[in-house]
């Protein structure tokens, strides 16, 4: 029977050395703040925000023309021999064959393309429009995580 109360006391003194309090007590302010920092709802929707105020941009709207630029090289270097069948020189011998050797040939090609849209019925106009609502949609949908949360 001493064993058995000797054990038991040993045991619950292991698991009550193991169990440790906080160390410092967690103020409300402090739950707040850890809440909106580590909440994966609350980075999603801050995410979303940040995406759609690159997207509101004017850059994204169709404004500006496109302007694009490509070039081009070629190099070809060849061996070649000319036959000239049936043909002859002035004093009656046939015209012998003629023979090219290394022969080089370098192009060089580049071009540029603007592109503006003079008129589309107004739909840039209502692009950028909505460009910018969903930026506004987007800020209040973070707010409405971050009031849920909390």
């Amino acid at each position: 029977m001493r064993t058995k109360k000797y054990y038991i006391t040993l045991f619950f003194g292991i698991f009550y050395l193991g169990l440790h309090a906080q160390d410092k007590l967690l103020s409300k302010d402090d739950a707040i703040a850890q809440a909106l920092e580590h909440n994966f709802g609350i980075k999603v929707a801050r995410n979303q925000v940040a995406i759609a105020d690159n997207n509101k941009s004017i850059l994204n709207s169709g404004y500006l023309p496109s302007l694009t630029a490509n070039a081009g090289a070629t190099y070809n270097r060849d061996d070649s021999t000319i036959e000239f069948p049936g043909q002859f020189l002035e004093n009656g011998d046939p015209r012998p064959d003629l023979e090219i050797n290394n022969a080089e040939a370098q192009r060089y090609n580049s071009g540029l393309t603007l592109n503006y849209m003079l008129f589309d019925g107004m739909g840039r106009y209502y692009n950028y429009k909505s460009l910018k609502e969903q930026y506004q949609l987007s800020e209040l949908q973070a707010r409405e995580t971050i009031e849920n949360t909390m």
